[in-house]
Order: structure tokens, then C-alpha cells, then sequence
């Protein structure tokens, strides 16, 4: 798995610029990533965006530097692993509540003995020719990112940011 850039720049304080794509065609993600954003978020929750359409649009910005995020529709672990399996860098879980919420959505990213993502990455290891080095760099390589949008989210921001 090459470098996520995008992270270390988020994890270091420094700012990105991207983009959010909620249309389901692989021209348009690549398009945007030739526009030089430093990432883009792929659509899924408030579109019609599927996994299959996904996986395109990541195919599409792979040979740029674009890092693919994609805005999963709910923290269910399965939509969750689906897109890191596809190929994503990074993740963005809406309706985030408590500390368990995050706690549940960084598990189901991180492989044991870190979290409980179970091991599966066709396209995200290169269809296992990278699998082994995947599987090591993984944990440390993916953006996790959240959304607090509910009263009960904001009500628990000193336990969810611990």
C-alpha cells in the first residue's frame, strides 16, 4: 500500500483541499483528480453511488496522486470493510454518537490485534499480489474520519475525542 499522504497532512495539522463526487461516473472522479484535489470523498450515503460504481471511480483516480475517501452510508461494519476492500484510502462514517460508536468504526477498519476487520482486500492489495505488505501497513495507512451531526453527538464530544 503506497503512502497516504492525505492522512499524514491531516495528522500533522496541515490542510487538503478536495472534493465531494455524489455522481456514480468514473470520467468525473477522474476528472477531479487530474484537477489536482487532494482527495475526494465518493458519495454513498446521500446518493445512488453503489459499491460497483465505487470501485470504478477509484480505478478512475488511482494513477493520481487524488487520495479515494468514501462517505459510507451508515456505521455498519460491513458497508464499512466493503469499501476498504475495494480499493479505498480513507473512510467517512456518518451519524457518529458516542465513544463506542467510534470505537466500533475504527475496529472494524484496523486488522487484528489492533481492531476486527477481517482480511479480504481484492483490489486494495493489488488482487493479493501486495497482500502480505497490505495487511502490515493497513492499520497505519488508512484515514478514519467521523461525522458528529446529532445533539447527542455534540453532547458527547469530550468522550468521543478521547
Amino acid at each position: 500500500m503506497t503512502d497516504n499522504w492525505v492522512r499524514r497532512m491531516v495528522n500533522s495539522g496541515n490542510p487538503t483541499v478536495g472534493c465531494f463526487l455524489g455522481l456514480g461516473s468514473p470520467h468525473v472522479a477522474e476528472l477531479l483528480a487530474h484537477a489536482g484535489y487532494d482527495w475526494l470523498v465518493l458519495e454513498t450515503e446521500h446518493s445512488a453511488v453503489d459499491i460497483a460504481q465505487v470501485e470504478h471511480m477509484m480505478m478512475a483516480v488511482q494513477n493520481t496522486n487524488t487520495i479515494p475517501i468514501v462517505r459510507v452510508p451508515t456505521a455498519e461494519p460491513i458497508g464499512i470493510q466493503r469499501a476498504l476492500d475495494a480499493g479505498a484510502r480513507g473512510i467517512l462514517v456518518p451519524m457518529v454518537r458516542t465513544a463506542a460508536d467510534v470505537q466500533a468504526v475504527v475496529d472494524c477498519t484496523r486488522y487484528p490485534p489492533d481492531g476486527k476487520r477481517g482480511f479480504g482486500p481484492l483490489r486494495a492489495s493489488g488482487y493479493f499480489r501486495q497482500g502480505e505488505e497490505y495487511f502490515r501497513t493497513a492499520n497505519d495507512n488508512l484515514l478514519v474520519s467521523i461525522i458528529l451531526e446529532t445533539k447527542e453527538a455534540v453532547d458527547n464530544l469530550a468522550e468521543t475525542s478521547a
